[in-house]
């Protein structure tokens, strides 16, 4: 008898631990994320592993805003679990950013300066990249077959 969690003809010929580990697997295209992480980082003179901590102070925590808005409402729409997943936190901790980003958006000039600074590098950059996002010429919202066969591969 087979595992009733997975399905034998999702993935032909690999053993169920395999097919498992791959239906369960947080397998992205992360480049996109990184380069606006980055460009965050890089307003605030941070590194990226302290971007991605669990240190929860005003810069950091401006910072995070500042990349789940972009990531979330102005270059891509991921969903928050996607967000969440990449920085280690809880989908809810990504709604309150968008929120609280948009408010602070509009009452403090200081966060809405590093905001459109670290939008304008990060969309230079996603260019320069060749990442298409909303507001480029063209916005692909699918993967092609090579990149779905690389995302497979690497979570064997």
């Amino acid at each position: 008898m087979t595992d009733p969690r997975t399905s034998p003809y999702a993935y032909p010929g690999l053993h169920n631990s395999a097919q498992t580990r791959i239906k369960h697997s947080n397998c992205f295209n992360k480049g996109e994320l990184d380069i606006i992480a980055m460009s965050c980082c890089d307003e605030y003179g941070l590194t990226f592993e302290e971007f991605k901590g669990r240190c929860r102070s005003a810069m950091l925590a401006d910072a995070r805003k500042i990349f789940f808005y972009l990531c979330r409402e102005e270059f891509y729409q991921f969903t928050c679990k996607r967000l969440g997943m990449y920085m280690d936190r809880d989908h809810s901790t990504v709604v309150y950013s968008v929120q609280r980003a948009g408010q602070l958006l509009e009452f403090d000039s200081n966060f809405k300066d590093r905001y459109k600074h670290a939008r304008g590098v990060a969309e230079l950059r996603l260019k320069l990249n060749g990442y298409p996002y909303k507001g480029s010429e063209i916005v692909q919202n699918k993967w092609t077959p090579q990149q779905k066969s690389i995302c497979i591969a690497d979570s064997l």
